[in-house]
């Protein structure tokens, strides 16, 4: 059967806003498309990317300040093309970097504890801000920033960190972070316990491999002739006359 169905367009997901204003100089381009479709980005940067399991990325870099406009569009494996997605970047150099997450190492993030750390690269003195589920505020320094973010519940909870330029006030491009507290979650096995399952298993290996047959005791050889006599029957004594009749 023929498919002459073109797929949608693709979604983009990261950035979250269209057009994007950024001070960065490489940020990811990424969104959802249909498995196994060819993506391309044309305009003031091309490539071209398979979808993997519905999702697909481009770094985007420029140097220098400007509006940068692209188009996205897919082609599934029979050859339609889907309508293309525009997005454009306007590069100011007097915004902020988009601060980089470094913990947690994940996003989304899933944990047990009621305490989550979240640190990660800054420019100069700015200002870092959370916002969403919760607020902290952190002051950049020698490039980093560091803030606690506690839970009193279980629950999922939905953040935007940014920095804000001291110079000018202008403000970065938010990077969003997902926090799941599920005080339920299993502990990851020590490995002391990992050992302990392991040498358990080793000891019932060797157990196994060398035990001894179990043998029914034999019985005494008293008891051996007894069951011998009781099997042939009573004995017949040589007849002593009989070879003195000549019979």
């Amino acid at each position: 059967m023929r498919d002459n169905v073109a797929p949608a367009a693709v979604v983009i997901t990261s950035p979250s806003v269209n057009p994007y204003a950024s001070g960065d100089t490489l940020f990811t381009l990424s969104g959802t498309c249909e498995t196994a479709a060819s993506v391309t980005l044309a305009g003031a940067q091309s490539g071209a990317a398979t979808c993997m399991n519905g999702t697909f990325q481009f770094d985007i870099g420029k140097s220098q300040n400007g509006t940068y406009d692209y188009m996205l569009a897919q082609r599934d494996r029979a050859g339609n093309t889907s309508l293309p997605r525009a997005f454009r970047w306007q590069r100011d150099a007097s915004i902020p970097p988009t601060p980089v997450l470094s913990s947690p190492l994940v996003n989304p993030y899933i944990a047990s504890g009621s305490n989550l750390t979240v640190a990660g690269s800054c420019m100069g003195t700015n200002p870092v801000r959370i916002r969403g589920d919760a607020v902290a505020d952190a002051t950049c320094a020698s490039g980093a920033f560091s803030m606690s973010i506690n839970a009193a519940s279980d629950g999922t909870y939905a953040f935007q960190a940014t920095q804000a330029s001291a110079v000018n006030g202008s403000s970065a491009a938010a990077v969003s972070l997902v926090w799941t507290r599920a005080s339920a979650a299993s502990a990851a096995p020590s490995l002391t316990s990992v050992l302990r399952v392991a040498l358990r298993s080793r000891a019932k290996v060797d157990e196994d491999r060398f035990a001894v047959p179990f043998f029914r005791r034999p019985r005494s050889l008293p008891s051996v002739l007894r069951t011998a006599r009781r099997t042939a029957g009573p004995a017949t004594a040589p007849c002593r006359m009989c070879n003195a009749r000549g019979g």
